[in-house]
């Protein structure tokens, strides 16, 4: 992988392509505090698996566990103005 110099100089933003909890452990050791807006959209929890990429026959305790480890994460990479949403469904938001 090619490095480029002065990277944060050269980009106006960051995209991670990551399973999202080993993105969020990445970004904890350089941006504590320093991020101004994230947005979490898990996979609804469905009860089933139907035609997607990731699961979506979780148990709510193992769902809620999955949410909550992300969302501890999350808490420490806000800046102290920022803004954090969390997509769930119907299914989802008693849980979350």
């Amino acid at each position: 992988m090619a490095e480029i110099e002065d990277l944060d100089e050269q980009c106006d933003g960051l995209l991670v392509r990551s399973e999202n909890l080993q993105a969020l452990l990445l970004l904890q050791q350089r941006f504590t505090k320093a991020i101004n807006c994230i947005y979490i959209d898990p996979p609804f929890n469905l009860k089933v698996n139907g035609d997607f990429l990731y699961r979506t026959d979780y148990k709510d305790s193992t769902w809620n566990t999955l949410l909550h480890n992300r969302i501890e994460i999350t808490t420490s990479l806000l800046s102290d103005n920022s803004f954090f949403y969390l997509l769930c469904d119907n299914n989802g938001n008693h849980l979350a």
